[in-house]
């Protein structure tokens, strides 16, 4: 072997009943990862001897193996002979570097610095001891001098080069070095720049140009001058928010060359607030002067929840609900009726106001198209469709109500026209007639119109019987229901129920003054059991310590008996029995 390869002969080995299928060559070398790697696979198995060359690396230490395969799977290793190495090893000897590092950048971290970083070069990259980096650096002009240093740790993978310019161009190199020189690959130049800073300056005449409609809006502005950008630039930052919700913002980028942008999503009948940055790839500069816009009406969003139905053969009832999104102060409401067979169209015009309409001159029996759509000063919305056809011409269905007390001398009357489920033909009013009963003085409420439901009938007697009898109409046709007997109870008689109620309520009190006097007087029978027991106590200390009895009789031995006599009154009342002191 020499510095650069070794060449390795074998003969073919004896292959035990099952022909050879591959040789493989591995390798291993004092340097991580300290293990065997297959090098070379010999997949021609013909020859009786075979040759392979390996490239080799300066000052490295190799042991090779050879390992033959066959169906049952691989041989013992074999191991070079003598002849060719010295011994099972071969070793290279030390040379310059013949790489320099990889992954080379160069970008600033502050205002006023350079970071050069690098992958550090593997151990056996090193061909000789000693491994530093030569650093090598200028800026991005030819009449420069380079300026170089070297960094001494093989595993550093980065330094900082400080106080230089702002956002300045350089050419930078990493160049291998070891104890043998420079190494023999000329190093790349990358450039890098240093740090970013604030930007200097922003947009200046930042301007609305015009609305597109009146959720999107144009701005532009004067370019920037690139020397005050003071970094990558990256282009503008327009911010802009509603005035009612200035902490809630919104922001578009704008990419380098252009100078002009449009942001939608604005809501109709808004004032909004908008300013522009410069930006580059770390900092924003400071904010152009705020500019505030109101945004103009818009057409409004479709009607919405329409609902249409055939109430009898001339007639269709329209309702709906205004625009979820109106955009504006709405106006209106277009409505058109198109029959479907005679393709003649109809349509009207009401006021934001009312959101039904009621056509009583159709033809029978007949589909229509129902079209409702809403208007602003901004434009008239979609329209909103159904389908729908007339009945064919008939009375129409005998009306069903509901009756409720509302005063002594009024009840309302409220009309079912769908009959609590699915609408038939219930026809397009309905009106009441109503007298007391055994009395033909009929008198009649007026006409009520869909979609109102409901009618007041007042100026009613009090604790009086009343027939009622609901009719519902379409044009000149009429539907009777049948007379209900309604009576009408005036004042509500109450008397008689505060008396029942009040005595309960008498009731009550008393059974919790019950209560009360006997939780009391059990409470007293506590105390009182209490304090007797603690009277009975002192009673035996007494006669436990042999002191004379509450009838003067002596208990015990009357030497011991009178000591702890003492004792006790010492305990008992905190003072010692001693001989009186003659004054």
């Amino acid at each position: 072997c020499n510095n650069r390869q070794a060449v390795l002969e074998w003969r073919k080995p004896d292959d035990h009943g099952s022909e050879i299928t591959k040789f493989t060559i591995e390798m291993k070398t004092g340097f991580p990862p300290y293990e065997w790697q297959i090098v070379l696979e010999e997949t021609a198995v013909t020859p009786e001897t075979y040759q392979a060359i390996i490239t080799l690396s300066p000052w490295v230490n190799y042991t090779f193996r050879i390992i033959a395969y066959n169906s049952y799977g691989s041989s013992e290793p074999g191991m070079p002979a003598k002849t060719l190495f010295d011994g099972i090893h071969c070793s290279t000897d030390m040379s310059v570097p013949y790489l320099n590092p990889e992954e080379v950048s160069a970008k600033g971290s502050e205002p006023d610095n350079m970071v050069i970083k690098w992958k550090p070069m593997k151990k056996y990259d090193w061909n000789a001891p000693e491994l530093k980096y030569l650093i090598r650096y200028k800026e991005n002009k030819s009449e420069l001098e380079w300026i170089e240093f070297l960094v001494e740790d093989p595993l550093a993978n980065e330094t900082i080069i400080r106080e230089l310019p702002t956002y300045t161009e350089y050419l930078v190199q990493v160049q291998a070095v070891n104890k043998e020189g420079k190494s023999s690959l000329k190093p790349e130049s990358i450039i890098g720049y240093s740090g970013e800073d604030v930007p200097l300056e922003a947009p200046k005449n930042f301007r609305l140009s015009k609305f597109n409609n009146f959720s999107s809006a144009e701005f532009a502005w004067n370019p920037v001058s690139p020397e005050t950008v003071r970094g990558l630039f990256k282009g503008y930052k327009l911010v802009y928010w509603e005035d009612e919700r200035p902490l809630f913002t919104d922001y578009i980028r704008i990419p380098v060359g252009f100078n002009d942008a449009t942001i939608s999503g604005l809501t109709a009948m808004k004032n909004y607030s908008a300013k522009i940055h410069v930006i580059n790839e770390k900092y924003e500069s400071p904010s152009s002067q705020n500019i505030s816009f109101n945004t103009p009406e818009g057409a409004p969003s479709k009607v919405h929840n329409l609902r249409v139905h055939a109430v009898g053969a001339n007639s269709i009832i329209v309702e709906w609900e205004p625009p979820r999104h109106p955009n504006g102060n709405i106006r209106g409401y277009f409505i058109t009726f198109e029959n479907s067979t005679s393709g003649e169209i109809e349509e009207t015009y009401v006021l934001h106001r009312q959101q039904h309409y009621l056509h009583e001159s159709l033809v029978p029996d007949s589909p229509y198209k129902v079209s409702v759509w809403a208007e602003t000063n901004g434009g008239e919305g979609p329209k909103v469709t159904r389908l729908v056809r007339t009945w064919h011409l008939k009375d129409p269905d005998i009306p069903t109500i509901d009756i409720k007390h509302m005063s002594p001398k009024s009840i309302l009357i409220k009309w079912k026209p769908s009959n609590g489920s699915e609408w038939q033909m219930p026809g397009s009013s309905f009106y009441v007639n109503y007298s007391k009963a055994n009395s033909n003085d009929w008198k009649r409420t007026e006409d009520i119109d869909l979609p109102t439901t409901s009618v007041i009938v007042d100026n009613l007697e009090e604790e009086t019987n009343y027939v009622l009898i609901a009719v519902a109409k379409e044009g000149p046709r009429i539907s009777a229901a049948l007379p209900i007997i309604y009576y009408n109870e005036g004042k509500h008689p109450v008397a008689h129920i505060n008396r029942e109620n009040l005595q309960s309520s008498l009731w009550f009190i008393i059974i919790l003054f019950i209560v009360f006097i006997g939780i009391t007087l059990f409470l007293c029978m506590c105390c009182w059991a209490r304090t007797r027991s603690g009277k009975y106590a002192v009673k035996r200390k007494e006669l436990e310590s042999g002191v004379y009895s509450g009838s003067g009789v002596m208990l015990g031995n009357i030497e011991t008996s009178e000591e702890e006599h003492k004792k006790f009154l010492e305990y008992q009342y905190g003072y010692s029995a001693k001989e009186p002191q003659m004054l």
